[in-house]
């Protein structure tokens, strides 16, 4: 019996070992896949992050998504809890020496470019963006918010002064109504679907909030680039050449992110490269 019982023990005790180690490997494994591993990297190499900016954007105040783990990448979109949890804190650690975000989003979320804007000028850092593709007014805000911006050749600046609404309403037993709105239209606001359950009141309500939300986002995009309100404003249904927003002051150079890695070794030799996006 004495027999018996020992082994019974040794075998739940190398059980529990087992588990143990396990555990360990498996929060070693989170670790180190995840961009909390370089807030406490000690290698001594100096490091340029990385970040792809795309898809939808989410606000964490305006339907926010949180997985339960805050550095986990959203193939889906962009979180402004993504940049607040875990792309913010990276800059604590000294060895890492320049932070770049590829920005090409068709997202309309305003207020959570704004957010992701306002973490990326609290980097003490120095802060590049890319513009690639067609962007609009929300990755605009967000690349306002970086000490450089640079866009690629064939990218473009759509609508920068545009800001969008749309008011939906489901009544029991009939067919959904939706009132679409934005800046550019709403002065002559006469869409019969706004009008079938907005009275004269809520539409003025309407166009005083959808100005107020233009002014307020197109004076965050001046004062990120230290520009005249008028040279946003006057973007209105305008669509940007490179060359063009490089005229206007909107960005400061041409190019794409080898050039911009070229340039970066330049200036601190070799580094390692951080791709905050990348699966492998």
């Amino acid at each position: 019996m004495k027999n018996v019982m020992k082994v019974a023990i040794l075998s739940l005790l190398f059980i529990a070992s087992l588990w143990f180690l396990g555990s360990a490997l498996f929060v070693k494994a989170q670790i180190i896949n995840s961009p909390d591993a370089y807030i406490f990297d000690k290698s001594g190499n100096p490091i340029v992050v990385i970040v792809p900016i795309e898809g939808d954007l989410s606000s964490t105040i305006f339907n926010p998504t949180y997985s339960g783990k805050a550095w986990e990448f959203n193939t889906e979109g962009t979180s402004a809890l993504f940049f607040e949890r875990s792309i913010y804190p990276l800059s604590k650690n000294e060895n890492i020496k320049e932070f770049l975000f590829l920005v090409n989003s068709d997202s309309d979320n305003g207020p959570a470019a704004e957010e992701i804007s306002r973490i990326i000028k609290q980097i003490p850092q120095p802060t590049t963006v890319i513009i690639q593709g067609e962007v609009g007014r929300a990755s605009y805000i967000v690349a306002s918010g970086a000490d450089t911006i640079v866009m690629e050749k064939d990218a473009n600046l759509v609508n920068l002064g545009n800001v969008g609404m749309s008011i939906h309403r489901t009544d029991y037993g009939t067919k959904e109504r939706k009132c679409e709105t934005s800046t550019k239209d709403i002065h002559t606001l006469t869409e019969s679907d706004c009008k079938s359950f907005l009275d004269e009141d809520q539409i003025e309500n309407l166009r005083e909030y959808i100005l107020d939300r233009t002014k307020i986002q197109q004076e965050i995009m001046a004062s990120n680039r230290n520009l005249p309100i008028e040279k946003i404003t006057n973007l209105l249904n305008r669509s940007l050449s490179a060359s063009e927003a490089l005229d206007r002051g909107l960005v400061d150079l041409i190019g794409n992110k080898e050039e911009f890695l070229e340039l970066v070794y330049s200036k601190i030799g070799n580094f390692k490269i951080l791709n905050i996006g990348d699966k492998k």
